[in-house]
């Protein structure tokens, strides 16, 4: 999930989604690299877009999240989020890869009732589950309740909207 992209990393944020985090997922992505995170009744929670780059969140990644939503017939304000796999070529280390969501991608996100998770913070999540500093609701609370950059680290959750 670190240095992946296309059906590959959906492949893989599938795994951490359904065995990390015990979600259920419909991950029927039609091509569109996009997935759904089911409730117990079986309908769509939360509409996921899954993306790699060789950068960092651009505009139109927050775009596309959008796009695919309205196209999958979902309202605006139905729970998205974007799940970037950043600087998939150009990071030689953790250190090089963990580098901020722009602030105006960040704006542009809560503007658009998107959530950004890297592929980092959606590690670092399973990590603060597994310690037991966060169950697998609240992660579903934060998907489902939050706009914006969630910016997960192995302590604590902080999260920009502006």
């Amino acid at each position: 999930v670190l240095v992946g992209d296309g059906d590959m990393l959906v492949e893989d944020v599938v795994y951490l989604l359904t065995q990390g985090l015990g979600m259920t997922v419909n991950p029927d992505d039609q091509g569109k690299e996009d997935l759904q995170v089911l409730g117990d009744d079986g309908n769509p929670q939360v509409f996921v877009e899954v993306k790699g780059t060789t950068r960092g969140v651009k505009r139109e990644h927050v775009n596309q999240a959008d796009s695919h939503r309205e196209r999958a017939d979902l309202p605006s304000e139905f729970p998205t989020v974007l799940i970037v796999n950043t600087h998939t070529k150009n990071a030689r280390s953790i250190q090089e890869k963990d580098q901020p969501v722009a602030s105006e991608q960040v704006v542009h996100a809560a503007k658009m009732h998107v959530l950004i998770l890297r592929t980092l913070d959606l590690l670092a999540l399973l990590v603060l589950v597994e310690g037991g500093k966060c169950s697998k609701a609240d992660v579903l609370t934060l998907m489902t309740k939050t706009v914006g950059w969630a910016q997960v680290t192995a302590d604590q959750i902080t999260v920009h909207a502006d």
